[in-house]
């Protein structure tokens, strides 16, 4: 029997609830999800000189799925790989449809910092300002978009007009934006939204369980966590060739190692400039988004 491979992608952005959105839509009994949220199949392709692997590292993620109308995976970093990567999901996939979550570019800057310092993916000494301030010298190098630089890729993940207007014109009703922002305050009435926008019957979303997904913890042992991160560098491509086990070894570890939600806030000053860096940004994305279509935009943009 043949494996169905994806017709629908979330590919972005990151710490834009794209891990809940994938959990909610896959509740439907017409989606049936990749076994492992992100695949990264295609993620790859954002380096100029990489390939993809063969086609049976990226069937294995779907081999559970029978006649679902929809087969869906979701890579955020799909968000920035530009019209190489757009040209190979076409030409593997056919004409899938494509989900974007976008989020207030300052919140989800301090988000995916907070996040990466959680996993000791950063220094542990590195301050907020430190970061930006080293964000900032590699976008205007473009070192930011190197597999080298990919940790302070985040302040360039947030000036979306770089990125949607490309995916508007490529893929147009193909394509669906949703924002964090409704996201979190009413996420049965975007999912419902979703579900008249790929056809589906939205009735089953009322049962759905709409409890928030992946947030960013404080862990009760950094030892601990750098030890889960050096075993996960060795043993992720093992892992992900059995990601059931992967999503059990991960609940396991949070459960031990979890010392509930981060809430640390963003200092005033940086909130300020990051504010000025997007601010021309998202009056270009306000309008881009109004052309669009898009008339119900959360505050960053509506105020923009």
């Amino acid at each position: 029997m043949s494996i169905r491979l994806p017709n629908l992608l979330i590919i972005g952005v990151t710490k834009a609830g794209t891990t809940s959105l994938f959990s909610y839509l896959t509740q439907h009994p017409q989606i049936c999800g990749s076994t492992l949220k992100e695949t990264e199949y295609f993620s790859r392709l954002v380096y100029p000189d990489a390939h993809l692997e063969p086609i049976s590292t990226y069937e294995r993620y779907f081999r559970h799925c029978r006649d679902e109308r929809y087969v869906l995976e979701a890579s955020p970093n799909y968000w920035y790989g530009g019209p190489r990567l757009f040209e190979a999901t076409e030409a593997l996939l056919g004409r899938p449809r494509y989900v974007v979550s976008l989020r207030n570019p300052v919140d989800r800057f301090w988000s995916d910092f907070t996040y990466m310092k959680s996993k000791l993916l950063l220094d542990k000494d590195m301050s907020a300002q430190t970061f930006l301030d080293r964000c900032l010298e590699l976008r205007k190098t473009g070192g930011d978009l190197k597999e080298e630089g990919r940790r302070f890729r985040t302040l360039s993940t947030g000036f979306y007009i770089d990125y949607l207007p490309e995916w508007i014109s490529a893929v147009g009703s193909r394509s669906k934006i949703v924002f964090f922002e409704h996201l979190t305050t009413d996420p049965a009435a975007v999912v419902s939204e979703l579900l008249s926008w790929l056809d589906l019957d939205a009735e089953p979303a009322g049962g759905f369980d709409f409890s928030e997904r992946n947030p960013t913890i404080n862990h009760r042992s950094a030892k601990l966590q750098q030890i889960a991160n050096s075993y996960g560098n060795r043993a992720r491509e093992r892992l992900k060739r059995y990601p059931r086990s992967k999503e059990l070894v991960s609940d396991i570890y949070y459960r031990i190692n979890s010392a509930g939600a981060r809430s640390e806030l963003l200092d005033t000053e940086i909130r300020l400039q990051l504010d000025d860096l997007y601010r021309d940004a998202n009056k270009q994305l306000r309008d881009e988004l109004t052309i669009n279509g898009y008339d119900r935009l959360p505050t960053w943009l509506a105020d923009a």
